[in-house]
Formats: structure tokens, sequence, C-alpha cells
């Protein structure tokens, strides 16, 4: 465990990392597919790491700040590639003290990056001053964009969060300077607007065609529609994003869509 009772200062620049989402794009191998994230606010650091979701507390002092771990995580487990992937992050974050901001495709000696960084990056520095990690803001619009399938939804009845079948479908967009999201909910078509911003995600109210289907499918339907109202936030997950509730749970998880709905 490094000394960090007395560190060379000069190396490091004071960034509001707070209240933001930070998509992990150097300092660890890429892995295809998965985006480690992190999150910093009042109560420390949050993310996900490349298979579980994992909090920490983080002790600020001016532009110098520690994580003071061990970290406290789910307990899933993924392929080997993930969990090495998940390991290293971990490790690299646990040796951060302090960050600086570096200029847009500025590349740092050493540090595999993923590849697709635009913008501003910030970098999480060691207490000798070397990059532990880069970091990319995600952007709340540009990355809810799209087309997307329904994997699994909020059901508060059953206090479950439970697979569905490929029919049902969300497509966020924008009409002019307003978000709205559409979609498929297995019987009827759906529309509303969407309030979104760095972290936030309000959706709703809803309306929908009125078609009558099967017992099961309605019932998926109306939990999909209850679940996407109830959405307060969002972050990207595994392949994908996840629609946060109130309480922190998953309201619903969406991957990538093929191909938009028919």
């Amino acid at each position: 465990m490094p000394d960090r009772s007395s560190p060379d200062s000069s190396a490091f620049v004071g960034h509001p990392l707070r209240g933001r989402q930070w998509r992990v794009v150097g300092g660890v191998q890429h892995v295809p597919g998965t985006t480690p994230t992190l999150e910093f606010d009042d109560e420390g650091v949050s993310g996900f790491a490349g298979c579980n979701r994992f909090r920490g507390a983080v002790s600020l002092e001016g532009s110098r700040w520690v994580v003071q771990g061990p970290f406290i995580a789910t307990l899933m487990l993924c392929s080997p590639e993930l969990m090495a992937l998940e390991q290293e992050l971990l490790a690299r974050l646990g040796r951060a003290t302090g960050c600086r901001v570096t200029e847009p495709g500025t590349p740092t000696p050493g540090t595999p990056t993923s590849g697709d960084s635009e913008g501003a990056l910030v970098e999480l520095i060691g207490i000798g001053g070397d990059v532990v990690l880069v970091l990319e803001p995600i952007d709340a619009v540009h990355d809810l964009l799209g087309d997307w399938r329904v994997a699994m939804v909020h059901v508060p009845e059953r206090q479950v969060v439970s697979s569905v079948d490929g029919t049902l479908t969300v497509t966020f967009g924008l009409d002019g300077p307003t978000a709205r999201i559409s979609g498929h909910g297995g019987v009827n078509r759906f529309h509303g607007p969407v309030d979104v911003g760095t972290g936030i995600l309000r959706i709703g109210p809803l309306a929908s065609t009125r078609m009558a289907g099967p017992p099961e499918t309605m019932a998926q339907e109306a939990h999909l529609l209850r679940a996407l109202e109830a959405t307060v936030g969002w972050r990207l997950g595994r392949g994908g994003i996840d629609l946060v509730r109130a309480d922190g749970g998953i309201a619903v998880s969406l991957v990538p869509a093929v191909s938009p709905p028919e």
C-alpha cells in the first residue's frame, strides 16, 4: 500500500468529478461490448467494473483525494476476461490520489484506450504522478439515443427484475430540442416525453394504442409501462443501459436493438 501522507500536490489539478457519470476509456484493457463506468457523489465512488457494480468511500482534501477501500461489490461471476478487467480496474482505482484534465486526442504513453474517446478527458493520477485510469464524461443524450430491446423489467408485485422476450422495444429520439421515447410493449405502441440529464431520466406520462392481446402479454406490457414511468435515472450497464428506480434498483434493462422495430 503506497504512502499517501505527503503526495506531490503539483502533479494534480482539482476537477469537479462529482455529479457526472464517467466512462473508463484508458488504463485497463478494453473488452468489446463492456463499458466500465464511475460516478462520484457525496458518499464516495460507485460504478460498473465490467461484471459487478461496486461502491467505495472517497476522502477529498483539496486537489488530493484518497479512495478508502475495500470496495463493496455485487457477487456475480462472469467470464475470466471480464473478471480480470474488474480486478485490474478496482486495483487501479484504489491507487488514485488525484486527477487532471487532458486535451482531446492526447494519448498517454503505455495506457491502452478504447480508441473512441471524444472531447476532454480526465486522468486519475497515482501517488507518483502515473496515470492509473482515463475517464471520459458520458453524454446523456448521445448515449441514450437510438433503438433498444427490452431485456429485463421490474415487477414490484413479485419484487423481481424479470427477463422478457424480444418483442418489447424502446427508442429514444429527439423532436427538435426535446427528447422523446417511443416503443412497442408487445401488443401496443407507446410514446411520451423524456426529461434527461447526467444520470437523471424521467419518462412520461406515456400514451399508447389500445389493442387487446393475450393476458400474459398484456400483463408484461403493463409492467414495462409502469417501470418506465417509475424511472428516475439511468446508467451504462453490461452491454446496454439500465433505467433506475428511486430506490436505486433496476426498473428496465435495455440492450442495443439489431434493427428498429417494424
